[in-house]
């Protein structure tokens, strides 16, 4: 009697605090809880389905489903309650498997974004009404000061590259991406020559 009672309470606590997760390597990692809330590590990849058929037609276990695929990795990082915490990496999603970026989310709603290729690093409040950070341009440094609507990006001496309405996240990142390609690279040296 005493062995239904604790396979019963155990049966019970598992439905009302259990998780499902997935076991790779031994560890536990996408967990989601009984709510259907993210909780904990998370591994998120890309999956290339290689060859896959189906064989063993006429056998007596009948016909069944192979495939050979190949796993990259897309993002790592960790959640709480279903909202991402802590340093994210997110990659490139193929085969070489690089380290496209670091995101950082901070308990008061704030982020940090290390763009290593785009060669960036900002921090974004958490109303995202202020950014601040730098943009590693092949002409030198960019300091990025984006507030009151309005987005400055200056030399390292304090001279004004450009100024543009800061209306949301969208229109800083089309620029920094026309910084990175080139298009502002003549007003660029102008200003750095004429120190």
């Amino acid at each position: 009697m005493t062995n239904i009672l604790t396979i019963f309470l155990l049966t019970i606590s598992l439905t009302t605090f259990g998780q499902t997760c997935d076991t790779i390597n031994g560890k536990l990692i996408n967990c989601v809880d009984s709510n259907g809330l993210r909780q904990g590590q998370w591994e998120l990849t890309k999956k290339k389905i290689l060859v896959s058929g189906y064989g063993g037609l006429g056998s007596k276990d009948g016909c069944r489903y192979f495939e050979k695929a190949e796993y990259y990795p897309l993002a790592k990082g960790a959640y709480k309650d279903n909202r991402k915490i802590g340093t994210w990496e997110y990659y490139t999603g193929d085969k070489s498997a690089n380290l496209e970026k670091k995101i950082t989310y901070y308990v008061d709603g704030s982020i940090e974004d290390e763009n290593l290729l785009d060669r960036y690093t900002i921090e974004i409040s958490s109303d995202t009404l202020k950014v601040n950070g730098q943009l590693y341009h092949d002409l030198g440094t960019l300091n990025i000061a984006c507030q009151t609507g309005v987005c400055s990006i200056n030399l390292s001496d304090g001279q004004q590259v450009m100024s543009f309405d800061f209306v949301d996240m969208d229109r800083l990142e089309f620029e920094m991406l026309r910084l990175q390609m080139g298009e502002y690279n003549r007003e660029i040296k102008k200003k750095k020559d004429a120190r």
